[in-house]
């Protein structure tokens, strides 16, 4: 029987989707509908499913279990629907409007663009704190950390009485400047207990300078308040899942995937980090299979049911970002560049009433009512309804005949919604709106390399997701690339992904640091003591983590980083450093290297602008224990032409304005080596990967299918 060993979940909007890895690095998938109201039940599901296919129970698949990695949105959902904890808010006095008044990009943010374009659209969102829970205390401290105004102590005591009696669940603290100096939030904090054990109540504290001491006083305020209010109740969600994987028999504790690319425990003090995790899989992932394939240059593409997102791995690496927006808020939460449209197979297709104008979402029927040929009484057809329209998915072998798809139904319905509206043909409208989706992801995916100062001609491209194989062909059609990959564990690869990641913490702390132009030995080793200062403040913060953890000091890897730009810009790039202890100049001339080495890729060499000197913006320390990680398997290569063990039918596909017959293939009967010519389905229970006409695929000795024209 096989050993189980690593766990991938990855709760996405509309499926749950679940990887497993034995120990010769063989891996199966399992799938389910999402349950946000309780992710441990479409968990549990999902995991069955995947057990199901190697006739494993659940009490020795788990019992087996070495880790568990999980990702989802049930933090997000919490924040999007606003069923978060009741927070109580200490901010510094004349402050109290901070999320009245909030960023203002904050009032577009997630719109579509006409929108974005019309000022009299824009809307501010709804403050997760009412007023009534925001008291501002008397105090201030300068941007270089000085007391200007001590702390009003009696201010804080009557503000957190006040609070108690209104029966907040938890208090969050952030005042200006306490990323330089967070005494006034420590005593404040530490006044907050005195009252509450006076009171006999306690409840959580949250100081900004322990969750993120970076400067942008608006989103350092909006981690805070995320982590008070919706990680709290994210936590009973994962605590839910690992108490039924413990009822199972896993001995271990259960991870979460971090935006940053890392995985921490869900006992974590920044949960807040792990808000948005499901599309950073899918490019660890990549990076991971990139490292094995000897590729550097990866675009990373997800087409799930609810979004396309998109990833860039240039020279092994990704790019981070500082300040993401998420559920329409500006957070200080470092996180892999993702770019996202919402273009994925639940994607509702409206008509204009009056222009009689086709829009296709950002709206996704997600899994509940999912698509009409579900037949939940979904209102509105999808991208799924076409591609069952058209033949590409057989809907007698969804999720592998589990769920049967009401083909009439969605026929029935996109006719009346659609087809009549825009007086086509009922197939020719179906194509019409795949093809449609199709060119809004080529164009993004094109946009976003272009954006950055590419090519795609210079990367592979790599599609999963449950539907990616399903399109790729098509939203990579007209652009060059080095070559096009599905793996064939696509439908799962951001689960697999949270198992490629290794044990990460991330600590940020903002700093005036100044590099003047042509500085001499001595100022840049007086700066490098500055640097090594702060690194060793954030080491200190690491080994207290770690070792709580269980994790042992020798076991942790340091990388120190810095963001920089050239002084007087506005956006800074994050270098590595050579060392926590910059104790001669000429690290510090490897740092400004490293930085203009990458900033003529992200720009032109043209764009430098050395006499300007240099500002660094914030100090970064990663620091990691390596983790237990998939192994993926190398198999002898087998003949080119695919056993008729693994054809199973003929059908046809409405493609291109006619009916085409396509030959249909058992992508798990596939061996390496083979190759399958277009017009050509490769099923399996999971996802459906199409071959169009003029097209092959080569199955290669990795289980990666390569995509050629």
């Amino acid at each position: 029987m096989k050993s189980v060993q690593i766990l991938g979940i990855d709760a996405g909007g509309t499926m749950t989707d679940t990887i497993l890895i034995d120990t010769e690095g063989g891996m199966v998938i399992g799938k389910a509908a999402t349950t946000p109201h309780d992710e441990s039940v479409g968990f549990q599901e999902s995991f069955k499913d995947a057990l199901s296919h190697w006739d494993i129970s659940l009490e020795d698949g788990s019992s087996s279990l070495q880790a568990a990695i999980y990702s989802g949105t049930a933090m997000l959902n919490t924040l999007l629907m606003r069923r978060g904890n009741r927070v109580g808010l200490l901010v510094t006095k004349g402050m109290e409007d901070y999320l009245l008044m909030e960023r203002g990009c904050q009032t577009y943010l997630g719109y579509p663009y006409p929108d974005r374009l019309h000022a009299v659209t824009h809307v501010h969102n709804p403050p997760l704190i009412p007023k009534k829970w925001i008291r501002g205390i008397g105090e201030r401290i300068d941007l270089f950390g000085a007391e200007v105004i001590p702390l009003y102590d009696h201010e804080v005591r009557d503000a957190v009485e006040y609070l108690l009696k209104e029966d907040v669940q938890s208090i969050s603290i952030c005042f200006v400047s306490s990323y330089v100096n967070p005494a006034h939030e420590l005593q404040s904090a530490e006044i907050a207990r005195e009252v509450m054990q006076k009171a006999g109540k306690v409840i959580p504290i949250y100081t900004s300078s322990s969750i993120h001491p970076v400067w942008r006083e608006a989103s350092r305020l909006n981690g805070t308040v995320i982590e008070a209010y919706a990680a709290d109740p994210s936590r009973r969600h994962l605590a839910a899942i690992e108490n039924k994987m413990n009822s199972q028999g896993f001995k271990k504790q259960l991870q979460i995937m971090t935006a940053h690319g890392g995985i921490v425990n869900i006992r974590t003090a920044k949960a807040f980090q792990s808000l948005v995790s499901g599309p950073i899989g899918g490019i660890i992932g990549s990076k991971y299979v990139g490292g094995v394939l000897g590729l550097d240059n990866i675009i990373c593409t997800d087409m799930g049911g609810t979004s396309f997102d998109v990833g860039l791995i240039t020279a092994g690496t990704f790019a981070i970002n500082p300040e993401p927006d998420l559920a329409r808020f500006k957070l200080n939460l470092p996180m892999v560049v993702v770019d996202s449209i919402g273009a994925g197979t639940g994607t509702i297709i409206k008509v204009d009433p009056i222009s009689k104008r086709i829009d296709l979402g950002p709206e996704s029927n997600g899994s509940d009512p999912g698509p009409v040929c579900y037949g939940n009484q979904a209102e509105n057809p999808c991208i799924t309804d076409c591609d069952v329209i058209t033949g590409i998915i057989n809907p007698d072998y969804y999720l592998g005949g589990a769920v049967k798809l009401q083909k009439e139904l969605a026929l029935k319905v996109l006719k009346e919604k659609v087809a009549d509206q825009i007086k086509l043909d009922i197939y020719e409208t179906a194509a019409g709106m795949i093809d449609l989706i199709e060119t809004q992801m080529r164009d993004h995916l094109h946009a976003m390399v272009l954006g950055r100062g590419f090519e795609t001609m210079e990367y592979y491209l790599s599609g999963y997701g449950g539907a990616g194989p399903m399109h790729i062909a098509n939203y990579s059609r007209g652009l060059d690339f080095k070559g096009v990959m599905v793996p064939s564990w696509a439908p799962a690869f951001s689960a697999f992904g949270c198992t490629c990641a290794d044990y990460t913490h991330r600590y940020d702390k903002s700093l005036l640091f100044v590099i003047p132009p042509g500085a001499d030995a001595p100022t840049k080793q007086y700066l490098g003591g500055v640097l090594t200062g702060i690194w060793k403040e954030l080491k200190e913060k690491t080994v207290k983590e770690f070792t709580d953890e269980g994790f042992k000091e020798e076991e942790i890897i340091y990388k120190p980083y810095l963001r920089m730009m050239y002084t007087g810009q506005l956006d800074a790039l994050e270098v590595p450093a050579p060392d926590i202890n910059i104790t001669q100049p000429e690290q510090i001339d490897s740092i400004i290297k490293s930085f203009e080495d990458l900033y003529e890729k992200v720009y032109a060499r043209a764009a430098k602008f050395l006499e300007a000197g240099y500002q660094a913006t914030e100090v970064v320390l990663m620091s990691t224990v390596k983790t237990m990680k998939p192994k993926l398997a190398r198999r002898k290569l087998q003949i080119s032409k695919p056993s008729q063990d693994a054809f199973k039918a003929r059908r046809d596909v409405y493609w291109k304005g006619s009916w085409k017959p396509f030959d249909t293939w058992e992508m798990d009967r596939l061996l390496p080596g083979n190759v399958v010519e277009g017009p050509a389905i490769i099923e399996h229970p999971a996802t459906t990967f199409v071959i169009p006409p003029e097209y092959r695929t080569r199955l290669d000795e990795y289980q990666i299918f390569w995509l050629e024209k």
